[in-house]
C-alpha cells in the first residue's frame, strides 16, 4: 500500500513515462508531433507535524507571593514623645535637732515640730519633738530627771500612754536595757488591740538619763513591728547627749 506521502511522486512519474511513449510512436510515423507541455507535477502535500502543546506551569505559592504586589499600608502616625516632667522639688526638711543641748541626726529626713513640755516653749531643760521618721510616728520628750531612774520613767510613760487612749488595749510584750550615747537606759515593747481584740499596731519606748540630769523618753509607734524596731535602733544610735 502506497502511503499518501509518496503517491504524488508516483503519479508524476507515470505522466512523464506516458509522454515519452507518445513521442516514440510519433517518430515512427514521420508526422510532426506536437510537443505537449510536460504535466506539472503537483507539489507534495505539506505534512503537518503535530506540535505538542505544553501547558503553562502552575505557579507555586512562593511564586504567586513573589509576584503579588504587597498592599500599600498607611503608616501609623508616630506619637510625639512628651517632654519629661519636671521633677517635683523635695521639700527642705529638718534633718538634725541640735537647738536644745542634745543632737539627733534624722538621716532619713523628717518634718520636726517642737513645742514645750513643761513650759510653752521648748528649751534645753524641757521640750517635746514630734516627727515621722521613715514611716514611723516618733515622739521625743526631755525634762528634768528629778531623781527618776530610766526604768521608773519607762513605767510612768507606759501608764500615761494607756490612760490617754482608753479605747485601745495595750499589751506589754518585752522590756530590757539599752545604751544611748554611752548612757544606760531601759526600753519596753507593746502591741495595741482594738475592741475586737485585733492587733492594729505596736510600739517601743526608750528612756535614759544624760549626765546633765536631763531625762529623755523616745516613743515610736507603727503598724509594722519590724520597721518600728529598725527605726528605734537607728534613732538611738544617732542620739548624742549634751556635753556637760
Amino acid at each position: 500500500m502506497i502511503s499518501k506521502r509518496f503517491k504524488p511522486i508516483v503519479v508524476g512519474l507515470a505522466v512523464a513515462l506516458g509522454a515519452l511513449a507518445l513521442s516514440a510512436c510519433g517518430s515512427d510515423s514521420g508526422a510532426p508531433v506536437a510537443t505537449s507541455a510536460p504535466a506539472t507535477s503537483a507539489p507534495p502535500a505539506a505534512t503537518t507535524t503535530p506540535v505538542a502543546t505544553t501547558a503553562p506551569p502552575t505557579p507555586t505559592v512562593q511564586a504567586m507571593e513573589a509576584t503579588q504586589t504587597p498592599p500599600t499600608s498607611t503608616p501609623e502616625p508616630t506619637a510625639t514623645p512628651e517632654p519629661p516632667a519636671e521633677p517635683t522639688p523635695t521639700p527642705v526638711l529638718d534633718t538634725v535637732i541640735a537647738d536644745y543641748g542634745f543632737t539627733l541626726n534624722l538621716d532619713l529626713g523628717a518634718n520636726v515640730k517642737t513645742t514645750g513640755y513643761l513650759e510653752p516653749e521648748p528649751n534645753e531643760a524641757q521640750g517635746l519633738a514630734n516627727f515621722v521618721y521613715g514611716g514611723v510616728n516618733t515622739s521625743l520628750v526631755w525634762g528634768p530627771a528629778a531623781g527618776r531612774t530610766s526604768l521608773g520613767f519607762l513605767a510612768t510613760s507606759y501608764n500615761v500612754l494607756r490612760a490617754a487612749q482608753p479605747e485601745i488595749t495595750f499589751q506589754s510584750i518585752r522590756e530590757g536595757a539599752i545604751t544611748v550615747s554611752g548612757q544606760k537606759g531601759s526600753y519596753g515593747g507593746f502591741k495595741a488591740l482594738n475592741s475586737a481584740s485585733e492587733t492594729i499596731g505596736g510600739g517601743l519606748i526608750g528612756t535614759w538619763n544624760c549626765g546633765n540630769d536631763t531625762a529623755y523618753r523616745m516613743t515610736l509607734t507603727g503598724a509594722d513591728a519590724t520597721v518600728v524596731q529598725l527605726r528605734f535602733d537607728r534613732l538611738l544610735d544617732n542620739f548624742i547627749c549634751p556635753i556637760s
